[in-house]
């Protein structure tokens, strides 16, 4: 969650796992991008040798006072729902293209008119962007789905619209290093291998989304009761102690 891409969301493969049948939250997988390069490599060179870093599955996020459990790696929503190139309305939800990666925010409206007509979009805030605004070409802004990973099928506001489990990723751009400064320890893989397309893997990914973040919010939730009762009783004791 590095200052200038946070919340950026970047086209990936999994080109390394681990055994989906044993897997932790916050181990990594090896990721593969698309549109980014190793260092040294040309950004131009069509064959150029793509970069590689190890990836946490998820990230533990401070803001607001409050620890979130927020995913760093996720299913890329597929090319028949992204609905590009179309008229957008004010307050719809979506994603917009920016330097080979997608963000997502809100419409605020539309510039211009016809065929220069412009989406205007104003982006998540901290720790799902930088809360900053911008207007897009309709071509390079897409409808915002989220993965109901239970009923597995795309979902927007209002509806749900299925969509396959074999599908690419993306990753956010909190670990994006250069090869050999990885912070996080390569684990032992005991010579398994996964990648977008082997569904085991992917359900495991969908499982600790639900349940990880889940598990997540029932801490911060008691972690907040247990604060207000330890609060109370200091108030409690003090004003005793007064009258006394």
């Amino acid at each position: 969650f590095e200052d200038g891409v946070t919340g950026a969301w970047f086209p990936a493969t999994i080109v390394r796992g681990y055994d989906a049948a044993n897997v932790d939250p916050f181990a990594t997988v090896t990721v593969e991008y698309d549109d980014l390069v190793a260092d040294g490599e040309d950004p131009d060179d069509k064959d150029a040798v793509r970069l590689r870093i190890d990836m946490p599955l998820f990230a533990r996020v401070e803001f607001n006072g409050a620890k979130r459990t927020l995913p760093c790696v996720r299913r890329e929503l597929p090319e028949r729902l992204q609905g590009r190139g179309v008229e957008r309305v004010a307050n719809e939800r979506v994603e917009a293209l920016v330097l080979d990666a997608w963000w997502s925010g809100i419409v605020t409206g539309m510039t211009g008119s016809d065929r220069r007509a412009k989406v205007k979009i104003q982006f998540d805030s901290f720790p799902f962007g930088a809360g900053d605004e911008g207007s897009f070409e309709p071509s390079d802004v897409r409808t915002h789905y989220v993965y109901n990973h239970d009923h597995d099928r795309w979902e927007l506001a209002g509806g749900a619209i299925g969509g396959s489990k074999d599908m690419p990723v993306i990753v956010d751009a909190a670990s994006i290093e250069e090869p050999g400064e990885a912070s996080i320890e390569e684990p032992d893989y005991n010579g398994t291998t996964a990648n977008s397309n082997d569904d085991d893997f992917m359900d495991a990914i969908d499982h600790f989304d639900n349940t990880t973040v889940a598990a997540e919010a029932k801490r911060e939730a008691e972690r907040a009761e247990a604060e207000k009762a330890e609060a109370e009783a200091e108030a409690k004791a003090k004003a005793e102690a007064e009258k006394a």
